[in-house]
């Protein structure tokens, strides 16, 4: 969970919940801890991670604040990441307001939602806020 929450656009581990939570928080690693830390040990190693609230969130076109502006990122990372494999055109065929975004926010619909950058998502999200 703390590589994903931490993860980079490209890593194995980048998806919605690092999408979701970078939006709102800059986050950090503090720590490791081996797996003898705990007992029974678990077969992984663990992190501490720090969350510190960002001022604004880091989508430029988000309102700070605002409800239903948080709704709606909600709503389009989980339909983007519902089909996770699939591309944007194809993952977004039940979400035709999030389908109809793309090609404003000049978003290739062949591409996956894991490929996208925080610059493609902030237009992403201008794009489906506006409609």
């Amino acid at each position: 969970v703390a590589q994903r929450l931490r993860a980079e656009t490209g890593s194995k581990a980048w998806g919605s919940l690092s999408l979701w939570i970078q939006n709102f928080w800059d986050v950090s690693k503090v720590a490791s801890v081996p797996p003898g830390a705990f007992q029974p040990p678990p077969d992984v190693d663990s992190e501490v991670v720090l969350l510190v609230p960002r001022k604004s969130p880091r989508l430029s076109s988000m309102p700070a604040g605002d409800a239903e502006a948080v709704k709606l990122w909600d709503k389009l990372l989980r339909a983007c990441f519902m089909h996770r494999r699939k591309m944007l055109r194809a993952g977004l065929a039940a979400a035709p307001q999030f389908k109809q975004a793309l090609e404003p926010a000049g978003i290739d619909p062949t591409l996956r939602a894991e490929a996208l950058t925080w610059e493609q998502w902030d237009r992403f999200f201008a794009a489906a806020w506006k409609r």
